[in-house]
């Protein structure tokens, strides 16, 4: 139970461990002051935000300026200037007078300032330590008569604003507090002093040029008047320019002066307004916080993800400006930056997780069409022998052509799911090769002459004549792009325009010009090929759409309206592929259309203009009726397991004049080549004991005389890296599946001139199999070993199970219960079979159970089922087993797989216990 509840944990815990991670380091990088500077500037921004207050009334500067200098002389001044300041406010009644200038170095004039200082008994001086921290006091004569003396060792950030200071250096308190002890002293006032055990962090009131002040000259000419210093802390300082270099939040721009700091300090202490900062400790909370983030932030779509972190952020800041009116300041930076820094991991994270849902789907979907174009194969290849027949009553052929007609949107249906798939992952690349127009745009219309003739309408093409004298057939220019992408773009918008008309026409206007800048003859020579922009026009006189019908168009399996759906079909995929393979291809695909009067869809393309190599048309012509030909001297090996698609494929060799041998498996293909010479080798991908990549890897490693042999893929997995795979192996060219009549003989056609050019005394094979270690200097065919089945596998994973479908379904959990509903129905069906079939020995019947078993469950998750299945597989169809040991074989894994699946339907009605399964 305790191990089930950690592996239940594990992915949760896998989910924190980037926050934690990240929170771990922001919290080592803030002990080291690598955020100091950026937290510099937030205190700035804070303060700025917060804007100024009032400063307190009870102090007033009395300032050492410019003018003073200017009246009274040079600085330093005679010690007699203090004294008669301080004669002529003691009338005044001053709580404190408190000078912020270090008088250490004795003078004549001590006595004096002594004497008036003993008279008014209420002056407080600072005290400082030099470098080599030894204290600089005030002179012995001075320090006899003061009430008070406090350090003024105040500590500039890197930006030079002060921020904190301490309450106490070596013992001492710090001036302000020395002046506010004396004022308590006088006054009586209760004043709540700061604890002297941590540092005092400023809260600047505001501007400088707010604080009550006057200048030591205007006072000493009596300019002020007395009451203005009675009851007051009178604080006497420089404040000439280039005095000092303090900066503030308030007055970054110029330097300001050090009293300034000081009536900083005893305001915050006159009103208890000290910022409040959290303990160091603090920083402890991001590790939690970051866990929270990580783990919180992967739970959702990346659009999400976003809005949360940047919510956070603004709440976040918001909140530490509101808490700066009240006086305390909370760190900014590391929490922001653990905020972003969690959201760009969930980001990217999400990003890595949604490609391995594309590429878990493409695979998906790539198996998928393998398993439905399997059976299309068969019917769409019937179809093509049958009307290739003369003689046939028209309603037969009424009833071929309509089976015909469905297998064709079937596969439509199949290629719109897989090229959506392809566009979504960003996987589908375009070629740039030389094609003719004409011939795509005739091959588009005769694709849907009989659509259009069945409904009545017409469906017509018009050309601008200077389009079609440059690029007409057997032209000496040719158009360079993806031909095969703009007619499947045609293709769809015609199709459309075809399907939504019921009387009327439908038109497809093309025209062009070369573009402007490329007429010059001079331009002409830097640029050889030319580009033509060419615009195409599909117009209809159909039903029509609405703004609102319009704006829904181009979104995926969206059509403009529910109603259109029941009653003309189609997936709402035809329209979102050609926009995207129109932006693809460098345009824009524009609509304009009025609800029942009809559409018009338009775009524009840019081609270079290069010379036209060879004739295109051979295609379009195999679309026309087939005479068989004369028996070809081809000698061509079929390779394919599936019984239907041998006889079609047989079928239509025969119908095209071809004759073929058939083996059913990789290793009677190289069985089967050491026996006699073959041309041509059509190859299935998919096979058991060796599948077509395998015997291909084999074949080009071996003999040099099997080289010379032309392999054919026949798949339908026609994605770019299926394609790539096998042509990496060592195949020439791919055929996609279903096979159709035309496409298979437009790629005869085009290698029969290539592989009868080969001399006959290269075709010459050798005689017998050798072993690998044979192989390297003789050149043969080597057979592998089949290995022995693997053990059976441990119990299945049912939440790891779910998990994979989930991802599978992309997190849709009706589609999800559906599939495993489905799979426990067929297998109810399938269970029957397999006992039956063991029963009887079957072996075959067996392993065709077991192959559909594993096609289906390996992309639900069911790991332990899909695994025996493949055991059962290739144990039937085994031949290095005794009768006995495969018979033991075949009773252990069909026992297993009879409680693997019970087991699923116990777990499928136990998790969804309101899943009806039929």
């Amino acid at each position: 139970m305790l191990s089930a509840q950690r592996q239940k944990m594990f992915p949760h815990l896998r989910k924190m461990l980037p926050g934690v991670l990240l929170g771990l380091g922001l919290s080592w990088a803030n002990i080291g002051g690598v955020w100091q500077t950026l937290e510099d500037v937030s205190y700035r921004v804070l303060f700025q935000v917060r804007g100024s207050r009032s400063w307190d009334d009870r102090v007033v500067v009395i300032e050492i300026d410019d003018d003073s200098l200017k009246q009274l002389g040079a600085f330093p001044w005679s010690r007699s200037r203090y004294q008669q300041l301080i004669e002529q406010l003691t009338p005044a009644n001053p709580s404190v007078i408190a000078f912020d200038i270090l008088l250490s170095e004795s003078s004549r004039d001590d006595a004096g300032l002594a004497r008036a200082m003993d008279e008014y008994q209420r002056v407080v001086m600072p005290l400082a330590w030099n470098p080599d921290q030894r204290p600089i006091f005030p002179s012995p004569v001075l320090q006899k008569s003061l009430i008070g003396m406090g350090h003024i060792m105040t500590r500039s950030s890197s930006d030079g604003i002060a921020r904190s200071l301490k309450p106490r250096e070596q013992g001492v308190d710090a001036f302000g507090i020395a002046i506010a002890q004396a004022h308590m002293v006088v006054t009586q006032d209760s004043v709540k002093l700061p604890l002297g055990n941590r540092p005092l962090w400023l809260n600047w009131q505001g501007p400088t040029s707010k604080v009550t002040r006057y200048s030591f000259s205007s006072v000493l000419a009596r300019d002020v008047p007395a009451s203005a210093f009675t009851d007051k802390i009178v604080l006497v300082g420089m404040t000439t320019t280039g005095s000092d270099t303090l900066q503030m939040p308030f007055d970054r721009n110029l330097p300001s002066s050090g009293v300034y700091f000081h009536v900083t300090v005893l305001n915050n202490i006159l009103q208890n307004t000290f910022l409040q900062v959290p303990d160091p400790v603090w920083i402890l909370g991001l590790l939690p916080l970051g866990a929270l983030l990580s783990w919180g932030l992967s739970r959702w779509q990346w659009g999400v993800q976003c809005a949360v972190v940047l919510g956070a952020l603004g709440l976040w800041m918001g909140t530490a400006a509101v808490l700066m009116h009240l006086n305390v300041w909370i760190p900014v930076v590391a929490p922001c930056l653990l905020l972003g820094g969690a959201g760009g991991i969930a980001v990217v994270n999400d990003r890595l997780r949604m490609q391995a849902l594309l590429q878990v789907r493409s695979e998906f979907l790539a198996v998928m069409s393998h398993e439905l174009r399997t059976p299309l194969n068969g019917i769409l290849g019937m179809t093509d022998l049958l009307l290739a027949r003369t003689g046939l009553e028209s309603q037969d052929r009424d009833y071929i052509q309509t089976i015909d007609r469905s297998g064709e949107m079937l596969l439509g249906l199949i290629n719109d799911v897989l090229d959506f798939a392809k566009i979504d992952a960003g996987k589908l690349s375009l070629e740039t090769v030389p094609f003719d127009l004409l011939d795509e745009v005739k091959l588009t219309i005769a694709l849907l002459e009989a659509k259009a003739h069945a409904k009545a309408i017409g469906l017509q093409y018009s050309i601008q004549k200077t389009i079609e004298s440059e690029f007409q057939s057997g032209s000496s220019s040719a158009l360079l792009g993806d031909g095969l992408r703009l007619r499947q773009v045609l293709l769809n918008l015609l199709g459309n325009a075809v399907k939504f008309t019921d009387r009327g026409q439908v038109r497809l206007d093309i025209t062009g010009s070369i573009q402007a800048n490329l007429q010059s003859t001079k331009l002409q020579q830097t640029q050889p090929n030319p580009i033509y922009s060419i615009t195409f026009r599909v117009v209809d006189s159909g039903i029509g759409m609405s703004k609102l019908q319009i704006d829904r168009l181009f979104q995926p399996f969206v059509q403009a309206d529910s109603s259109i759906q029941r009653r003309y079909g189609g997936t709402g995929l035809g329209l979102v592929i050609s926009q995207q393979l129109v932006s693809q291809m460098g345009g824009q695909l524009q609509v304009t259309s009025e609800l029942g009067v009809g559409s018009v869809f338009k775009f524009t393309l840019d081609f270079p203009v290069v010379p036209q190599v060879g004739n295109k048309s051979s295609e379009l012509n195999a679309l026309g009726s087939m005479d068989p030909v004369t028996r070809s001297p081809l000698k061509i090996l079929l390779a394919e397991d599936n019984l239907i698609n041998q006889k079609v494929i047989l079928l239509q060799l025969t119908q095209l004049g071809y004759y073929a041998d058939v083996v059913t498996d990789g290793e009677a293909v190289l069985t089967q080549i050491k026996l006699q010479p073959y041309d041509l080798i059509l190859m299935d991908v998919q096979m058991p004991k060796l599948d077509g990549l395998a015997v291909t890897q084999h074949i080009r490693s071996s003999h040099e005389a099997y080289q010379n042999i032309h392999i054919m893929a026949m798949t339908a997995n026609t994605s770019e890296s299926a394609v790539k795979a096998c042509l990496e192996a060592g195949m020439n060219d791919v055929l996609g599946k279903p096979l159709r009549l035309g496409d298979l003989d437009v790629k005869l056609q085009a290698i029969l001139p290539k592989i009868l050019a080969i001399p006959l005394n290269s075709l010459v094979r050798p005689n017998r199999l050798v072993s690998p270690e044979e192989s390297t200097s003789t050149g043969e065919i080597v057979v592998p070993r089949i290995e022995p089945p693997a053990p059976p596998l441990p119990t299945q994973n049912w939440e790891e199970a779910w998990k994979t479908l989930m991802q599978v379904t992309l997190n849709n959990r009706p589609l999800a219960i559906e599939l495993l509903q489905l799979a426990v129905h067929e297998n109810q069906a399938r269970s029957l079979k397999l006992q039956a079939a063991h029963t009887q020995k079957d072996y075959e019947t067996l392993r065709a159970i077991a192959h559909q078993i594993r096609g289906s469950h390996g992309n639900l998750g069911l790991s332990v089922l899909t695994a025996l299945a493949a055991e059962l597989e290739s144990c039937a169809s085994s031949a290095d087993y005794s009768a006995d040991r495969q018979a033991a074989e075949i009773n252990r894994i069909v026992a297993a797989m009879t409680i693997a699946i019970q087991e699923l339907e116990t777990f499928v009605t136990e998790k969804f216990p309101g899943a009806k399964i039929e």
